[in-house]
């Protein structure tokens, strides 16, 4: 259960405006024990940071304070962001930001409700994908997995796509594969982020209903295996995206 996402923490300008908007989309229970969200800290607003989706990461050994874990990140290129945090649900925790340019935070438990998170798929967007999986592998415990799945944004733009784009798919220390990593930031318009995948059972109904509250999605496309989804933008303009199962 440790070295993997746990928790997903929205950042914004609006907190009753998401919270209302992602009830809608994804449901009155989405804001729940893996899932709460704070408003964007001084310090990313000055900077210019816009809301954001903020992973959070717990490290593989269980005893090791948070300081001793982030020092271990630092020391292998990550930059700390700003003294340490209190989630909403009262962990403390670091935000950092990786040696490739996306930003994650460690945290240094396990939440109590941890096994099954409303997340379907983790997709790392980097300009540095091979060093980006040694990195997370390294630290993390992950793994590569051989599925091949079809990354929103390089569907998208495969008219424009570079020929050297790649996804890695990787699982938590193995099992079925969770997630992602692309060099998607070498399009012009991809920034290195973390972007989630929420689950959804119905995807059709959830990008009418982003849609409609004039929100930017893309029309829903497959992966290798059948699944549906769809990268959005709520209304403060943080990215997330839905993932419907296909039936098998």
């Amino acid at each position: 259960m440790r070295g993997r996402f746990h928790r997903y923490e929205l950042r914004t300008t609006d907190l009753d405006g998401a919270r209302a908007f992602y009830a809608d989309v994804l449901g009155a229970e989405f804001w729940d024990a893996d899932v709460g969200l704070v408003s964007l800290p001084e310090r990313a607003r000055a900077l210019g940071a816009p809301a954001h989706w903020l992973g959070h990461i717990t490290p593989l050994e269980a005893a090791l304070p948070l300081a001793t874990a982030v020092s271990g990140l630092v020391s292998r290129g990550a930059q700390p962001l700003g003294p340490v945090q209190r989630a909403s649900d009262g962990v403390e925790h670091s935000v950092l930001r990786d040696p490739f340019g996306a930003l994650l935070a460690l945290r240094p438990q396990v939440p109590p409700a941890a096994q099954e998170t409303r997340v379907a798929w983790h997709q790392l967007h980097t300009r540095e994908r091979e060093q980006a999986f040694a990195w997370y592998a390294e630290l993390f415990g992950w793994v590569a997995s051989d599925e091949l799945h079809r990354n929103q944004h390089e569907h998208l733009h495969q008219q424009e796509r570079p020929p050297e784009l790649s996804s890695q798919a990787f699982a938590w220390h193995g099992g079925p594969s969770v997630g992602g990593i692309s060099n998607g930031a070498r399009l012009p318009q991809i920034h290195p982020q973390w972007l989630f995948f929420f689950r959804v059972a119905d995807l059709e109904r959830a990008t009418l209903q982003v849609r409609a509250q004039g929100c930017p999605i893309f029309d829903p496309s497959p992966t290798a295996q059948g699944d549906l989804i769809a990268g959005a933008e709520d209304p403060q303009g943080a990215a997330f995206g839905l993932y419907q199962y296909a039936r098998r």
